[in-house]
């Protein structure tokens, strides 16, 4: 089993245009089609950059693994949600 991010476009008819990786082989497969409600962007970042904003975001991730600096209590958030919000809000 694979997992594949790629785009789809829907034609009025219901029928969709999809493009797999090439390393597919030809052939029928079982798949799982999860669709966003929002529709794409024309103008999608290309996979370079699409790699490179996944690597920073990993980086970041392990970095605040091996190195975890809340900067805001439980407290501050909530007041802070409350003025944004202009309301009391309670939290179980």
């Amino acid at each position: 089993m694979r997992a594949i991010e790629t785009q789809i476009n829907v034609r009025e008819t219901g029928e969709a245009i999809l493009t797999l990786p090439k390393d597919i082989s030809p052939g029928k497969y079982k798949v799982v089609i999860v669709v966003y409600e929002e529709k794409e962007d024309e103008f999608s970042m290309s996979p370079e950059i699409d790699k490179a904003y996944k690597a920073e975001i990993d980086k970041r991730l392990e970095a605040n693994k091996n190195n975890p600096q809340p900067e805001y209590t439980m407290e501050e958030i909530i007041q802070r949600m409350e003025t944004r919000i202009g309301r009391k809000i309670q939290i179980k």
